[in-house]
């Protein structure tokens, strides 16, 4: 028997929030495949897609799926990133649990895939500069984002959509674009954490890294500009 439980996992529920409802959902690394379970069991999704480069973690939502009796709404493939699906199989995309840089690749290689999707929701573990950086060329444009702590670590939920979008500014790229953005109470804290690690990584790089002191004060002026407009 798999144990199931999402609900000590924020930032999975967050990011099925910011799903809404939805015809199919496309669960891309799904591992245990708790978001698909959780999607359809909730009535979130009528079906699933679930997805994993692994077999060895796929097998484990393929026993979770069993368990749970739905293996006539969830369905397992094997592969990597967008691969396993066709072009207008799911109108949403969930991918949590990978790098930012990692989610860009994902999406970057399967263009079809992706921009046929009614919105794609995306949970990164790192390097979300990099994926906001870079889902304008896609084109993807992020319509919402928010935070959510878990296990003392705030998360980024973005949420975006197939469309044109213009590039994003360094100060957008760290924090997120206006409007889009929500400045929630855990906000504050978030830039704060951000200030903290710049100002830590700065007392450890070496005076002849110029160009990598000059990359980290820029970033300081931008979160320390950030708290003073709250």
């Amino acid at each position: 028997m798999v144990s199931f439980n999402i609900n000590h996992q924020p930032r999975l529920l967050a990011g099925l929030e910011a799903v809404g409802k939805c015809n199919v959902l496309a669960d891309i690394g799904t591992d245990h495949g708790f978001v698909s379970v959780y999607a359809v069991a909730k009535g979130i999704a009528q079906r699933a897609i679930a997805t994993d480069i692994s077999k060895k973690s796929l097998d484990k939502a393929i026993v979770l799926t069993e368990e749970m009796g739905l293996t006539d709404k969830i369905e397992c493939r094997v592969g990597d990133g967008l691969v396993p699906l066709k072009p207008n199989e799911a109108d949403v995309i969930f991918i949590a649990g990978m790098g930012g840089d990692l989610i860009l690749r994902i999406l970057a290689g399967s263009p079809k895939i992706c921009t046929a999707a009614q919105s794609i929701v995306m949970i990164p573990m790192q390097n979300t500069s990099k994926l906001r950086a870079g889902l304008w060329r896609l084109p993807l444009k992020i319509t919402r984002e928010s935070l959510v702590r878990e296990n003392g670590r705030i998360y980024e939920v973005i949420k975006a959509i197939p469309h044109k979008d213009t590039p994003y500014t360094l100060a957008e790229e760290l924090l997120g674009r206006k409007g889009a953005r929500e400045q929630g109470p855990l906000f504050k804290e978030y830039v704060t954490l951000k200030l903290e690690k710049v100002n830590k990584l700065l007392s450890l790089v070496p005076d002849e890294a110029q160009s990598r002191k000059e990359e980290l004060i820029q970033h300081k002026e931008i979160f320390e500009k950030a708290l003073k407009e709250l």
